[in-house]
């Protein structure tokens, strides 16, 4: 979420106090996200999740691979 700066012709006080404040809550969303993410990386929920997503990449890449040989031997044979 960024929230957009508030601007007015000219130069305004009010607009570079609410400039400052509205770049500090966008600093703070950052962070926040940041943390979010830290304590999602280190939860064993989302350590299972990684674990899983990368054996069955490791086993999807294999089945493409004996599927195309399959389909390279029946090709031998006539079968497209």
């Amino acid at each position: 979420m960024n929230i957009k700066y508030f601007k007015l012709d000219g130069w305004c006080p009010l607009c570079v106090c609410i400039n400052k404040a509205v770049n500090t809550i966008n600093n703070w969303q950052n962070l926040c996200d940041q943390g979010v993410s830290i304590a999602l990386n280190n939860s064993s929920d989302m350590s299972y999740l990684k674990n899983a997503n990368s054996e069955l990449k490791s086993k999807t890449s294999i089945l493409i691979s004996v599927t195309n040989t399959l389909k390279s031997k029946l090709a031998t044979y006539g079968y497209n």
